[in-house]
Formats: structure tokens, C-alpha cells, sequence
């Protein structure tokens, strides 16, 4: 075993659940380990320990086994770092009430790699979705970690680009690490824990609760150099991870929208407020120190984003370049294209997947299209 203490780690953790990270700093000092901790016959007269907290101590040494609980996540293939272990991610420990132990599934490498944030809206647009997979898909392909929370809408947009691009992305649960939430992204969740890093400041076996998601987005802001808000609503849980991020001393970026559209307003009022306003993906790379040059080690090109790549192909045929002309980058119905191009289904169909194949234009649910 690496750390021969890891097995009392895991079982206080489990003991005291949200109270452990309190009291580790303070049992560390009095005992020296926590494995001396848990074996110590006295009754636990640490100071500044809460008398709740003493109980559940001294009560769970007396029915705990702590190798059950090791062997429990050996058997799971559960990973777990501890704060004072050489794997745990610098970045999170410069910043207050850092969790004192990560769980994890996946490439463990990838906690300590210069990293983005990109969080926003559960219930993003069109506009919103493309942004952030293509925001998420460049920056992962120039050598950054890409971290999300996992949530429905632009977090999964953000997963899901990285992993297109290579596998550079860490998802920060709100749950138990054996807990794929929510249900909807359980085969996105797998390819994560094959693939990249998930990642839970949460015993395993813990359900999902209100009160552990802010904690969550302290872990994600914390993991982060920079936070890109892709969408938010005005009053919206992505927009907590910013606040965490500024109280952190991080730079804060975020995505224009329409100010017809509420989902805008979150970033506009943070570019209002001094967040960088960004473009593309190179405006968030551009302030780190490395940023025209990506650190040759990581066997990454050094080219940074440039959106010309993004355009579709000069050589475009008659009828691709009539469709393309009535495209905009809000979605558009299909009968509503038949209609202002006069051209019959078939004959629209084609052109509208020839322009896919050249990735000028993106297909969303309910024939809609927009241009890319």
C-alpha cells in the first residue's frame, strides 16, 4: 500500500462526512496521523474539536473497520488522494476550505496540467451548446484541461468536446464518486472514468443533496486557472462558480450572447463588471504565460485557434451556397428553409448534408439547422 494511514483516511472521511475537512488539520496535529488517531485509546481531547463531532468519533472507532472501507474502494477501482500527498492538485490548495481528500476514477495525471473551467446553463441554446463544445474541443487540443461539474446542458457540451479532442477534461462531482448524476449523462460519466478524470470531494455513497453542489463549484473554480461562463441566466448556479473563482484571486472570462435572450445576461453582467470578454477560444489562452507556446512536453501543436478552420470551404456548389446564404447562426426550420429557397425536399436534404460533411452547418432535434 503507497500510504499505509490511506484506510483511517477513508473511514473518518466516511465517519464525519462534510465535518472531516474541519477537523483533519487540527487531529493531524494533535495525533501526528490519522492512523494514530484512529487507533489512540483516549477520548479524542482535540482542541477546537465540536462536541458532535468528538461522539461520532469516539463511537465510530468501536464499529468501524477501516480496511473494509479501503477494500471496498480497491474492489471499485475508486482511487482517493489526500491533501498532503504529492498527486493532489497544487492549484487547490492555495485556495481556503479545500476538500482534504479527492476520490476518483480516471487519469489522476490530469489534476495538476494548466486547466480552463467552462461552466453555464442547464438548459442552454443552440448557440450555447456549439460554443462550448468548440470552445472545449480547441482548448483541449492546444494542451489545456477542460473542467466541468457534469450537468446537463453546457458542462456536458464542455466534457464532451474535450473528449473529442483527446481526453483532457475532469468532471467535479456533487455526489459519491460511484454516482453517475444526473441519470441522463450515466454513458458520458463512463467514457469520463475510462477516458479523462472524474473526480468527487464526497465520500462514495453519497446521493446527491442541494447544499453539496456549491461545494462542487468551489472544487471546480478552485481546480481552474481561468472560468469561462458560456450562458447564464441572471439569477444561476454557474454564476456561484464565478463568485468562488473571484473570491480565489481567478480571472474570470465569458461568452456574448444576444441581449434578447435571457441565457445572455449572466456574462453580459460579468463583462459589465470587469470579466474578460472572449470570442474564441484564443482570447482565453491568451493571458497564460504559455499561451503561443504550449509546452512542448505535452506533445501538443502550438497553433492557436484560429476561426477561419471553423468556415466552411470556399468550394461550395450553387445550391450549398444558396442554403448557406439563408442560414443564420439561430436555428432555422426546414420548412421554413423550403420556403425561402424554393427548392424541393430532396434537393435541399442534399445540400444541407454536404454542408454538414464540411462542417458549415449543425443539425439539432426537430429539423432545425443553424450555421456553425
Amino acid at each position: 500500500m503507497e500510504n499505509p494511514d490511506k484506510p483511517y483516511w477513508l473511514a473518518l472521511h466516511d465517519l464525519l462526512g462534510a465535518s472531516f475537512n474541519r477537523a483533519c488539520a487540527g487531529l493531524l496535529s494533535y495525533y501526528g496521523s490519522l492512523g494514530e488517531c484512529w487507533q489512540a485509546k483516549d477520548q479524542v481531547p482535540v482542541p477546537g474539536l465540536k462536541d458532535e463531532v468528538r461522539h461520532r468519533l469516539i463511537q465510530g472507532r468501536k464499529t468501524k473497520d477501516p480496511f473494509k472501507i479501503w477494500l471496498l474502494c480497491q474492489n471499485r477501482g475508486i482511487g482517493a488522494v489526500a491533501f498532503n500527498e504529492k498527486q493532489f492538485s497544487k492549484e487547490l490548495l492555495q485556495i481556503p476550505g479545500y476538500p482534504c481528500i479527492l476520490y476518483y476514477y480516471g487519469n489522476l495525471n490530469l489534476l495538476n496540467t494548466p486547466s480552463v473551467a467552462i461552466v453555464g446553463t442547464r438548459k442552454p441554446s443552440a448557440y450555447g451548446l456549439i460554443q462550448s463544445r468548440m470552445f472545449a474541443e480547441t482548448l483541449a487540443g492546444q494542451g489545456y484541461c477542460v473542467i466541468s461539474g457534469m450537468a446537463e446542458g453546457i458542462d456536458g457540451a464542455a466534457h464532451e468536446g474535450a473528449l473529442n479532442a483527446g481526453a483532457r477534461t475532469i468532471a467535479v462531482l456533487g455526489t459519491g464518486i460511484d454516482t453517475a448524476y444526473p441519470k441522463c449523462h450515466q454513458k458520458l460519466y463512463e467514457r469520463l472514468c475510462r477516458e479523462a478524470l472524474v473526480i468527487s470531494g464526497f465520500p462514495p455513497g453519497t446521493p446527491p443533496r442541494k447544499w453539496q453542489f456549491p461545494q462542487r463549484n468551489q472544487i471546480i473554480s478552485g481546480l481552474a486557472q481561468r472560468v469561462l461562463l458560456i450562458e447564464a441566466q441572471a439569477r444561476s448556479g454557474a454564476l456561484i462558480t464565478c463568485d468562488h473563482a473571484l473570491e480565489q484571486g481567478k480571472d474570470i472570462c465569458a461568452l456574448p450572447g444576444p441581449v434578447t435572450n435571457p441565457r445572455s445576461i449572466g456574462p453580459l453582467r460579468l463583462i459589465q463588471q470587469g470579466a474578460k470578454l472572449v470570442i474564441s477560444p484564443h482570447d482565453v489562452m491568451l493571458d497564460f504565460a504559455h499561451a503561443a507556446v504550449v509546452s512542448t512536453a505535452m506533445g501538443y501543436q502550438t497553433t492557436l485557434f484560429d476561426r477561419t478552420a471553423y468556415a466552411p470551404s470556399q468550394e461550395l456548389g450553387p445550391d450549398e451556397r444558396k442554403i448557406l446564404e439563408r442560414l443564420s447562426y439561430e436555428p432555422v426550420h426546414i420548412d421554413r428553409l423550403l420556403e425561402w429557397t424554393g427548392m424541393a425536399f430532396g434537393t435541399l436534404h442534399l445540400g444541407l448534408a454536404n454542408l454538414k460533411k464540411r462542417q458549415a452547418v449543425d443539425e439539432l432535434p426537430g429539423n432545425y439547422y443553424l450555421r456553425i
